[in-house]
């Protein structure tokens, strides 16, 4: 286990350490005191509490040093699973937020009679035969379960979202149950005229438990700088968004819209799990599984904190040097 939290700590100097020299093209390359002495206090570690110290006095000294370099930028990046994971279609919307079936462009698709279609409805028929594939009795539960396993990456497709040619260690960041905030990865079923109440609680299990890999390097001056991690799997518990509206977090109760559990996990991961139990929810999610024709999609949102690298200018010349 000592061993296993001295690994995820590297992971987290290893982003750190890019944070404090964004002019860096190597991160191992700086060597400095403040790198050796870290280090050294990491090996001398015997207890996680030692550890535990090792990583507050890291996060005070970094924290001073964002505030220094003033790089440090955060974003929401929304992947859909239906248009971008399971099919590959681009989505215009009209002005209520609705799928414009002329202006959008659907993959093809084979029809009832195995004919190739564009077309919409074909897209959703697609959809639905693919939730309902997902979605088998589960004689362990004695239920219903919806599960799915799904990849993330930083690869440059123009509709990733998590591709930013200007970013580096891009992380998942939360910062508590509020609005607007930094909230880790939450969830957003959409639907149409789904029987689910204002007040009712869909609960999701979200596990990553792949390889995650974090660029340390703009795309745009190095594509390949980056670094494989292989950590711990983690799950989190997390109440969906119906149609973009979340419940309010109840007192005690382990599920929340936000996910703290990933917070300085990458977004990028080459498995993740998606499981809806019909079991849990008190029925809510049972009542959820019976309206599959009724969900439209599902959005997982990466609430993230990246650097970008700084700018000086060089001895010499008249113009500024990106590094």
């Amino acid at each position: 286990m000592l061993k296993m939290q001295i690994k995820y700590f590297n992971y987290r100097f290893l982003r750190l350490n890019i944070s404090m020299n964004p002019c860096l093209s190597e991160p191992h390359n700086d060597l400095s005191g403040f790198g050796e002495r870290f280090k050294k206090n990491i090996m001398k570690a015997r207890r996680t509490e030692d550890l535990k110290t090792c990583l507050d006095s890291l996060k005070q000294d970094v924290y001073g040093q964002q505030i220094l370099q003033g790089a440090r930028q955060t974003d929401s990046m929304k992947l859909s699973v239906r248009h971008f994971l399971v099919q590959h279609n681009y989505i215009i919307e009209d002005a209520e937020g609705n799928i414009d079936p002329v202006q959008s462009i659907f993959e093809i698709q084979l029809d009832a009679n195995g004919n190739p279609s564009a077309s919409q409805p074909v897209s959703d028929g697609a959809w639905l035969a693919f939730l309902q594939s997902h979605c088998l009795f589960d004689p362990r539960i004695n239920a219903k379960k919806l599960e799915f396993a799904f990849s993330t990456s930083l690869n440059a497709n123009f509709s990733n979202p998590l591709h930013n040619p200007y970013a580096r260690g891009i992380l998942l960041s939360w910062n508590g149950d509020k609005p607007s905030e930094q909230n880790g990865v939450t969830i957003n079923i959409t639907g149409r005229s789904l029987s689910i109440g204002a007040d009712e609680r869909v609960r999701i299990n979200l596990k990553q438990e792949g390889s995650s890999l974090v660029r340390f390097s703009k795309w745009d001056t190095n594509p390949l700088a980056m670094r494989f991690w292989n950590l711990e799997s983690v799950m989190s518990n997390v109440i969906a968004a119906i149609n973009g509206k979340a419940p309010t977090v109840l007192s005690g109760d382990t599920y929340r819209p936000s996910t703290p559990q990933f917070h300085e996990r990458s977004p990028a991961n080459d498995r993740w799990v998606l499981t809806i139990r019909g079991d849990m929810g008190g029925g809510v999610n049972a009542k959820l599984l019976n309206q599959l024709d009724k969900i439209t999609d599902m959005e997982i949102t990466f609430d993230v904190t990246y650097f970008t690298p700084a700018y000086r200018r060089e001895k010499g010349t008249d113009g500024e040097q990106q590094m």
